[in-house]
């Protein structure tokens, strides 16, 4: 098979170089050449075709001289004068080549997975691994991507006549997912499907606490919500949704040294939340890789029962890359970008910060991000939080915000009910 893929390869770059339609080469992608001449030739015909110079065997012979692979003169020429361009074949062989490489990368996909699967520690762990690998493949060429401004404005006003239409009351709903805190709604304008929003703050300063609330309080209004827990099991995460709602202490619960009103609150709050329960998928997986997350949200998207992400704690998700840590969690931002984008939903990162206040381990993060959004809290506080204070004063920060203002908003977290209330002044 390598033999006829390495045939079409020459004769594609026999026709590239006698003058074939460059629109087509140089869209094909890096992988498609089994050669390192090839991969090289295609290369230099990229960088000259992309800064406007001319592409005649010269050129290309000047440019090649500068790789790893330096050809003889004599050599290319032979390359360009193997076979006869046909010109009207030459996308349909494009294309081709393009197929064989998918194929290709199916193979190994799939030899990839095995590998993964079988150093999976449960059965469980190696499907979702496996599937993760095979679903991280991008089926979508560019051209599936393209978009004419038409189309795309048409998208638009059909947006805003939509909108004009809703009744009053839902006009001033935030068009994205609702953050339970309207100060905060008002700056984003909720949880936009196709973002990546990173929460951050420092080591024990409620981040997992706001993320539980923003995303229990999202499934009471029938979002669907996917909490991926990799530092609580599903019953820690549980006592404190139960906490928070019913404005009993964790500790309380756990213990059982309840009043009898407590009791009462209790089982009201229990009420509410198995009525929004369907709402809230916990995904309880220590160490989970991208392809793992991956592929279990794409499947609860597709049986409708996903509309919004919350991963705690960025740092936690595992890659199978060997990069540094810095580029690790580069990939792992990038990663949550695509499955946001993909599924068309937005994804909650919570993220540790670093003693400078940065997100920490990568600057990539904040790059990659539609919204960074941080917990901060005055200079006082911090002895406050030492000596046991039930409740401090904070602000949550929106840093950056690709649609539109950022802000902050005052909030006062009420550590034993695990809540955090905004704070309005009239």
């Amino acid at each position: 098979m390598f033999s006829m893929h390495e045939d079409l390869e020459g004769q594609i770059i026999s026709s590239c170089l006698q003058g074939a339609d460059l629109t087509e080469f140089v869209s094909l992608s890096a992988d498609c050449w089994t050669s390192q001449v090839h991969q090289n030739v295609h290369k230099v015909v990229c960088d000259l075709f992309m800064s406007g110079n001319d592409v005649d065997q010269i050129s290309v012979y000047h440019s090649l001289q500068s790789t790893t692979t330096p050809v003889k003169f004599d050599y290319l020429m032979n390359m360009s004068s193997e076979y006869v361009m046909v010109a009207s074949t030459f996308g349909k062989m494009c294309q081709s080549l393009r197929e064989s490489t998918q194929q290709r990368r199916v193979v190994q996909a799939v030899s990839e997975a095995v590998v993964l699967a079988k150093d999976a520690s449960s059965a469980y762990e190696a499907r979702q691994t496996a599937i993760g690998r095979l679903l991280d493949m991008d089926d979508l060429t560019p051209e599936q991507r393209l978009f004419s401004a038409k189309d795309s404005l048409q998208s638009v006003i059909g947006l805003a006549q939509a909108a004009f239409e809703r009744p009053e009351a839902e006009k001033n709903k935030p068009p994205g997912i609702s953050s339970g805190i309207q100060g905060l709604d008002k700056i984003l304008g909720g949880f936009r499907p196709g973002g990546l929003y990173v929460l951050g703050a420092g080591t024990g300063r409620g981040k997992s606490v706001l993320g539980v609330n923003i995303g229990f309080d999202a499934a009471v209004r029938d979002t669907k919500v996917m909490y991926c827990s990799l530092e609580m099991s599903h019953v820690d995460l549980m006592r404190r949704i139960v906490s928070s709602e019913s404005g009993i202490a964790g500790n309380l619960i756990e213990s059982g040294h309840l009043s009898s009103d407590q009791i009462d609150s209790l089982q009201h709050s229990a009420g509410r939340i198995y009525s929004a329960s369907g709402n809230f998928l916990i995904l309880d997986q220590p160490s989970l890789s991208l392809y793992q997350l991956g592929a279990a949200v794409r499947q609860q998207v597709k049986l409708g029962k996903c509309d919004m992400v919350i991963i705690d704690y960025l740092q936690l998700l595992r890659t199978d890359s060997t990069y540094s840590r810095e580029r690790e969690v580069a990939e792992i931002s990038s990663s949550l970008v695509a499955i946001a984008r993909t599924n068309e939903i937005p994804v909650i990162a919570l993220s540790q910060l670093n003693d400078g206040g940065q997100i920490r381990e990568s600057r990539a993060v904040e790059h990659d991000a539609t919204g960074i959004l941080k917990i901060a809290y005055p200079e006082h506080v911090e002895s406050e939080w030492s000596d046991g204070h039930e409740t401090v004063e904070g602000t949550i920060i929106v840093q950056k915000h690709r649609h539109g203002r950022t802000g902050k908003v005052n909030v006062m977290f009420d550590r034993p009910k695990q809540r955090f209330y905004e704070l309005v002044s009239y």
